[in-house]
């Protein structure tokens, strides 16, 4: 399901009978109500957990100063000529080499301890959230998975619209898809082995 689609399932459920095709660049009033409800609940989905699995990603770049990719939410590992350097809090970080660290800045910017320009940069991530904008755009999330975006919105729409049923009916829907997605898509929690 693309944006497009999402918002006309959400359409669908709510069960309102005026009729909205969704392709209006200009949308107001409720089709653009509905839109906006189906990118805030895609919003919180993917900041209720910074880790989700979908949101996973490796790429390369090269160094020129201090850079971060846009897409980047949070690094889970970055290498250098196929050393994977230690993080270490800005706090703590001093510029000064041989290469073993790297450290996020304060304006999110990412910088190493020893100049490196020119040299390639390896990570893994998690995505930056982001918003759907054209009807075209389709969500990270596996499709069989993207009915949670539109059970989320409903319940959006049922408070607008004091329907206490669709609001009971979306939050079971949203409650088992997101538990399904908690379990399939988050890591697994280790617990702590016995003291001896």
């Amino acid at each position: 399901m693309n944006f497009l689609q999402l918002c006309q399932r959400l359409h669908q459920e709510t069960g309102m009978s005026e009729i909205y095709d969704f392709t209006s660049t200009n949308p107001y009033g409720e089709e653009a109500r509905l839109r906006s409800w189906i990118n805030d609940a895609w919003l919180r989905l993917q900041t209720m957990h910074f880790n989700w699995s979908w949101l996973w990603f490796e790429d390369e770049f090269v160094a020129s100063g201090d850079y971060t990719p846009d897409t980047v939410g949070r690094f889970i590992t970055v290498s250098v000529g196929g050393v994977e350097l230690e993080y270490k809090p800005y706090e703590d970080f001093e510029a000064t080499g041989p290469l073993k660290y790297y450290t996020i800045k304060p304006n999110g910017r990412i910088a190493f301890n020893e100049n490196i320009d020119t040299q390639t940069v390896s990570f893994t991530a998690y995505q930056k959230p982001a918003l759907l904008s054209a009807n075209t755009d389709v969500p990270l999330l596996p499709e069989q998975h993207r009915m949670v975006i539109v059970w989320m919105a409903l319940q959006d729409y049922a408070m607008y619209d004091e329907a206490p049923e669709l609001a009971q009916k979306a939050s079971w829907h949203y409650a088992q898809m997101l538990a399904e997605l908690t379990r399939d898509y988050l890591p697994e929690m280790k617990l702590p082995g016995a003291i001896a």
